[in-house]
């Protein structure tokens, strides 16, 4: 599920886990992923991380900066959250303003 935010916003961690991976994606910026007990949030395509792999991190911690839209308008990110295999619904888990 994509997710707008203000152009330049802080992307944060939906709840407590561990980073279990950051990578670079060709031409799409950095992901995340993030392990939640049974579950994994994937934060994909930020324009920059403040996190690294092994590290703790709390709900709400900011871990990266939102790449901006293609009008450049505004942020964007892209948050995938499953259960094991199972895709979740995102709206569940992020708040909204």
């Amino acid at each position: 599920m994509i997710f707008a935010t203000r152009k330049g916003g802080s992307v944060k961690a939906v709840f407590t886990g561990q980073v279990r991976s950051v990578f670079a994606i060709p031409g799409g910026g950095y992901a995340i992923t993030i392990k939640h007990g049974q579950y994994f949030t994937n934060y994909v395509g930020l324009s920059s991380f403040t996190v690294k792999t092994g590290q703790s991190v709390t709900t709400g911690q900011v871990i990266g900066t939102a790449r901006t839209n293609e009008e450049e308008s505004a942020g964007v990110v892209e948050v995938q959250i499953y259960k094991g295999d199972k895709l979740q619904n995102a709206n569940v888990w992020i708040k909204q303003r």
